[in-house]
């Protein structure tokens, strides 16, 4: 009777397909938020945002603050059909409150035009190794290093 399993497939193969998978599909995913943050940094309608306040603070891995700011689109305010936007301007920090800074506009979302690679740059650096071993544990197989190293056991006598 077939277990259904394809001739040759052993348990161990089938686990290595699986975790190739998951980490194609983990590097495939860095990597997509690597070029959506890029996107959102550096497209959309370019305006000027007076960021009015931040609250938060720094932390050792991350930044906590949140910065609140204003913008207009749609136009001039007088005589035309701009009206003013309340929102998050992200990666603003505590330097830029009560400043006008250059932003790229999504939504009711602002992204300082600087030249910040930061998040794309370790998006990358964690998307390309996991869809390398990825790609690799499903063309090649995993390689001998990954594997235990046991010895052939001996014929009991």
């Amino acid at each position: 009777m077939s277990s259904g399993a394809r001739p040759g497939r052993t348990a161990k193969k089938n686990r290595l397909f699986g975790v190739s998978i998951l980490m194609l599909l983990i590097g495939v995913a860095f990597l997509a938020g690597a070029y959506f943050s890029y996107v959102d940094q550096n497209t959309g309608p370019e305006a000027m945002a007076t960021v009015s306040d931040c609250s938060g603070s720094y932390g050792r891995y991350s930044s906590g603050v949140v910065c609140q700011g204003t913008w207009i689109v749609g136009g001039a305010l007088v005589g035309g059909n701009g009206h003013v936007v309340v929102g998050e301007v992200l990666d603003a920090n505590d330097s830029d409150a009560g400043h006008t800074i250059s932003v790229h506009l999504h939504g009711d979302t602002a992204y300082p035009t600087k030249d910040s690679l930061r998040v794309p740059i370790i998006f990358l650096v964690f998307g390309l190794p996991a869809v390398y071993i990825g790609v690799r544990a499903l063309v090649f197989g995993a390689p001998q290093s990954w594997t235990a190293r046991r010895p052939p056991r001996r014929p009991a006598v």
